[in-house]
């Protein structure tokens, strides 16, 4: 099971979000496995209304509608911050809606597989990711919930203010103000809370099961070096190998296009941030409304380190792991002839990004450093432009 760290910051992550709407997975804090509840989608109604019709409907059809009406006639205190934050809450919104799709399609068969990654070990984290965890699933949601959404409504920066701004003009009505508060404050909440609700799903259904492999391909790589000095290679080794390879190469497709998207989002994420961090430093913004884009901008390169690298360290120490089995199968004579056999159909274990069955590239050693350009590429041409 995860260490108490994880437990405690997931744990703690679902209990904070018991008054939302409920979302088909949860967690049991008795046993620390993820549930899926199979219940029909009706019973999740407004989880599933608020992403795939509030959140990409109201709210980015709202960014689109306010950047594309500053590009044409720019408005009065419309300025190039909100431009920017508003294109940051439509990458957004299309990533919470994206999310959606894919708890819906294939939630269920996510959460059997990642429990069976937990059951396959006792703790499969360091104490350095449960502080990852605990920060990115307790202080994401209290200061998104007690900070950032009062402050953008109070200053009236979120973008449906804009829009209802231009609809009705000036708010000296005190009718047309309740109004305009009733209608902001309901759509701004449930996409800060659908942010912080649903984004850490993502690291949760990654997170895991690449430090259980690490674990584990840690202890083949850790043992393969001492084979023939009173240790011989079996079968259950072979096979427990074989069972990690299935785990990767069975969601594959779904893998690779997740992956794909998500490294999309990430570099379109970090370059914006990025450039707010920069741009908005001497920007007339309250600190802690500031401190949003360089908290959010490390928390991102913190997922990136967290995730990258494990599935490039995977594919070169599996491969290292399979040479030097084989190796050593081959001083054996022809009783290791089954072992010879089976170690040269075998492949390093190894992570695709593509669209479905299309793969671009696989991650090996030289992914992290081009994505990592590709951020700051795009960041460098972002701030040019402007």
């Amino acid at each position: 099971m995860p260490t108490p760290l994880v437990s405690y910051a997931v744990k703690n992550f679902f209990r904070l979000n018991r008054h939302l709407p409920p979302t088909p997975i949860g967690w049991d804090p008795s046993i620390n496995r993820l549930l899926y509840n199979d219940a029909s989608p009706w019973k999740f109604f407004r989880w599933y209304f608020s992403l795939f019709v509030l959140i990409p409907v109201i709210t980015g059809g709202s960014c689109i509608y306010v950047i594309g009406w500053h590009l044409l006639s720019p408005r009065p205190g419309l300025g190039i911050a909100h431009v920017f934050q508003y294109g940051i809450v439509f990458i957004a919104a299309g990533t919470l809606t994206g999310t959606g799709i894919v708890i819906l399609l294939t939630g269920q068969n996510d959460v059997l597989m990642l429990n069976q990654f937990l059951q396959a070990d006792e703790e499969i984290h360091s104490e350095n990711v449960g502080i990852l965890y605990f920060f990115g699933l307790i202080s994401t949601n209290l200061i998104t919930r007690f900070v950032v959404f009062p402050m953008v409504i109070l200053r009236r920066t979120d973008v449906c203010g804009h829009v209802l701004w231009e609809r009705w003009g000036i708010l000296g009505n005190r009718i047309v103000w309740v109004a305009d508060i009733l209608i902001r404050a309901p759509l701004s909440y449930t996409f800060f809370n659908a942010c912080q609700r649903s984004l850490p799903f993502i690291v949760i259904f990654l997170a895991m099961p690449l430090q259980l492999m690490v674990k584990s391909i840690a202890k083949f790589l850790q043992d393969a070096p001492q084979l023939g000095t009173g240790k011989t290679l079996d079968k259950k080794t072979i096979l427990i190998f074989k069972r990690i390879q299935l785990f990767v190469i069975i969601p594959a497709d779904l893998m690779a296009t997740e992956s794909f998207l998500l490294m999309g989002v990430g570099i379109a994420l970090s370059a914006t941030l990025n450039f707010a961090t920069i741009k908005f430093l001497d920007y007339d913004m309250p600190f802690m409304y500031y401190a949003m884009f360089p908290i959010l901008a490390s928390l991102l390169i913190l997922v990136m380190q967290a995730l990258l690298p494990v599935a490039i360290g995977l594919n070169q120490d599996s491969a290292e792991i399979l040479r030097l089995w084989k190796n050593h199968v081959a001083k054996g004579g022809k009783r290791d002839l089954y072992f010879r056999k089976t170690l040269k159909a075998m492949r390093p274990i190894t992570f695709y990004s593509g669209i479905n069955d299309t793969y671009l590239f696989k991650f090996d050693k030289s992914v992290l450093g081009t994505y990592l350009s590709a951020i700051h590429t795009v960041g460098v041409w972002t701030l040019k432009l402007w």
